[in-house]
């Protein structure tokens, strides 16, 4: 069974490669294998390892922060990661051709669904995304501003 588990699975920019499994007991007096893996946190950068249950690795349920910044069910922006691509390891740089994702991802291929026909996944440097977010602000306050209705003139006799 643990042989049929991906040795890495991508989420995003987010790479994360199976490193081993160890035993478990659950409450319940169950034997479980869990899955450990290893990764670069989604805020900070920094490597982090992890366990994960079988059936979570194949679901890709599994922890994206490290212990210092955790939380569960917290936003991950999975088109920019914290730190430049070229500082991660070559195993952690994420694929962005469809086709090798698709095929990376297994029967999971959501990033793919979203892809239109050869076109990759885009995936911007933490400079670049942070530029792109003020142009959109900037963008949204000027739209806000054009369609705020101006002030009712008072007549001069309420002055």
């Amino acid at each position: 069974m643990a042989d049929r588990l991906p040795p890495r699975t991508q989420i995003g920019w987010q790479v994360f490669r199976r490193v081993g499994f160890r035993p478990h007991d659950t409450i319940g007096g169950l034997n479980i294998s869990l899955v450990r893996y290893e990764s670069h946190c989604a805020t900070c950068g920094a490597h982090f390892e992890a366990f994960a249950a079988q059936n979570n690795w194949r679901k890709r349920e599994i922890a994206r922060r490290c212990d210092g910044h955790r939380r569960p069910g917290g936003y991950v922006d999975n088109l920019s990661p914290p730190l430049p691509l070229a500082a991660l390891p070559a195993w952690a740089r994420p694929q962005t051709d469809p086709k090798k994702l698709k095929a990376s991802l297994g029967r999971r291929y959501h990033h793919c669904w979203l892809l239109k026909k050869g076109e990759r996944l885009r995936i911007f440097e933490p400079k670049e995304a942070e530029r792109r977010r003020e142009e959109w602000r900037a963008r949204h306050r000027a739209e806000l501003a054009a369609s705020r209705k101006p002030a009712a003139v008072l007549p001069s006799y309420l002055n």
